[in-house]
């Protein structure tokens, strides 16, 4: 809508990481954070360094995992791989069981999820009360710290993308500017989102605990 305005409306730095808005390019609109597709990339990157071949892959049926699928499909390509399994789950999660008896029935080292929280939260509890151990990497989209709760003790292990430094970081330039200024506005708690808002120079990587900071 804004790109229809005459002349166009400038929009800088929208925080979805969605490729639905970067392609095609729109010279009006100014990222500053990794899309999803950088943070998939990044994964698939670095399960091949450490020599994992079968990925399965998790996708949530609407616009986010047919972007991300094409995302998936183009890193692994580069590396003359294609995804192991691949299955797909509805937003609200409703068809966890199945999506997970899909999945598990070719056996994948590691699951990558192109999900949001619901159905995300869902599928690994599903998974975990089949099987335990299951390595699942996830998009940025899942470190906020309702995610965290939600999952309980299922979170730990399952490894995030993020597109921020460690919010609580002492040696990250960014990270103190960030905590300062939170202290400046009055507020006593850091979080990802907070920081995601502000500036996303590009992907990191954390691992959820059950435990959430505050």
């Amino acid at each position: 809508m804004l790109a229809k305005e005459s002349p166009p409306v400038p929009l800088f730095a929208p925080i979805t990481g969605a490729d639905s808005i970067r392609t095609p390019q729109m010279h009006n609109v100014f990222h500053i954070r990794a899309s999803h597709g950088d943070e998939i990339e990044k994964m698939v990157q670095h399960l091949s360094t450490i020599g994992v071949k079968k990925i399965g892959v998790v996708w949530i049926h609407n616009g986010m995992g047919t972007d991300g699928m094409a995302g998936i499909e183009k890193a692994m390509q580069k590396r003359s791989l294609k995804p192991h399994a691949t299955v797909s789950i509805q937003p609200d999660g409703s068809d966890a069981d199945k999506a997970v008896a899909a999945l598990q029935a070719s056996q994948p080292e590691v699951i990558v999820m192109i999900t949001t929280e619901t159905a995300t939260v869902k599928f690994i509890k599903s998974h975990n009360k089949l099987s335990q151990g299951m390595r699942f990497y996830t998009l940025s989209v899942m470190g906020s710290q309702s995610t965290i709760r939600a999952l309980g003790p299922d979170g730990i292990g399952v490894v995030v993308a993020s597109v921020v430094p460690f919010p609580w970081s002492q040696s990250n330039t960014l990270a103190r500017e960030y905590q300062a200024t939170m202290r400046k506005a009055g507020f006593v708690t850091c979080r990802f989102w907070d920081l995601k808002a502000t500036s996303a120079p590009g992907p990191w990587w954390k691992r959820s605990s059950a435990q959430s900071r505050t």
